[in-house]
């Protein structure tokens, strides 16, 4: 048997996100099919971690199980051809069986992009939350950074009932500029589902509203998911 881990980009603004769901268009499922007509056998994939509907890639993680051997560079290359072209694959690699793509995982990076500008942009309208006004860069780095450290973010999740537990370790809050963008860089030691985007949201909005810190709990907002991408999964 044997393990392979694929690293995959995808612009999530058709897909209904990452997980399988009957009768709506998943990269998971499309990844699936693809592998599945390339190895001629059913091959089921495992994701470093569920993103939703409309959420990007810059490197999600996955790995396989089969039977047949193939050589990486033409894995690579048979399943760019038959994917779309919201989905590419950026690399391909044997791994021991042990390893998993989820549960081998030590760390995530979740970046967030927001279009600080008085005028929309055409291009970026489903690649970032546009906020007209220019922000205060180190005051909002002010509200995101208390979210670092070990502590229970049940509040910032949609489905806490589905974790064993709901404490992460935030390691680092990262906030820049790149011209018209504010970039905001979130990596823990793992992610509830609408974690990051309900921190990024929390905090720009009491931010705006002028909301002490102490109340960021009490006010739960959920920032626009076509601003958030899977940047980098550490093994």
């Amino acid at each position: 048997m044997y393990n392979k881990k694929c690293v995959v980009q995808y612009d999530g603004t058709l897909f209904s996100g990452w997980q399988i769901q009957n009768g709506l268009r998943t990269v998971q499922g499309e990844l699936t099919t693809v592998l599945s007509k390339i190895y001629k056998h059913k091959i089921s994939i495992y994701g470093a971690g569920r993103t939703d509907a409309k959420v990007h890639a810059e490197e999600q993680v996955f790995n396989f199980f089969s039977e047949r051997y193939l050589e990486n560079k033409h894995l690579q290359a048979g399943m760019n051809s038959l994917l779309s072209q919201d989905v590419a694959i950026i690399s391909a690699e044997d791994v021991p069986n042990d390893f998993h793509a989820r549960k081998s995982a030590k760390m995530k990076t979740y970046t967030y992009r927001i279009f600080n500008s008085d005028i929309r942009s055409v291009f970026y309208a489903n690649r970032a939350w546009w906020i007209k006004g220019k922000l205060d860069l180190p005051l909002l780095e002010t509200y995101l950074k208390s979210y670092e450290g070990e502590k229970d973010f049940k509040k910032y999740s949609k489905d806490s009932k589905v974790y064993a537990h709901t404490i992460r370790t935030i390691y680092d809050i990262a906030v820049g500029e790149e011209k018209d963008f504010i970039v905001i860089k979130i990596t823990a030691n793992g992610f509830l589902r609408r974690m990051a985007r309900n921190i990024v949201g929390t905090a720009v909005r009491c931010f705006m509203k002028g909301k002490a810190l102490v109340d960021l709990d009490k006010n739960i907002s959920t920032a626009p998911a076509h601003g958030l991408y899977l940047t980098h999964v550490q093994y």
